[in-house]
């Protein structure tokens, strides 16, 4: 005879009573670490999103106004600023 999810809840909450002494409080304590992590990957998610905010202007920029940055010697400056925002962009990740 096969059991389905409730019966066999059921039959474990029947023979060890102790059972549901200890799965309520770690229903909780789940329960309150999974809207933790979401809180936490979501200001994460916005956190790196607005360090990569200035680096992709940049880049934008300096596409829009390539031939400009040529004619003025100007590449090594821009090259230098990218790596300036990359730099501060990838800081949080050299911890981890």
């Amino acid at each position: 005879m096969v059991l389905d999810k409730a019966e066999e809840r059921l039959t474990m909450i029947i023979a060890t009573p102790f059972f549901l002494v200890l799965i309520i409080p770690l229903a909780l304590i789940c329960r309150n670490l999974q809207q933790y992590y979401v809180r936490t990957s979501r200001e994460l998610a916005r956190m790196e999103s607005a360090t990569k905010s200035p680096i992709f202007s940049h880049f934008q920029e300096s596409l829009g106004g390539f031939s400009s940055i040529r004619a003025y010697g100007r590449e090594e400056a821009f090259a230098r600023e990218n790596i300036e925002r990359l730099d501060a962009n990838l800081r949080a990740y050299y911890g981890s």
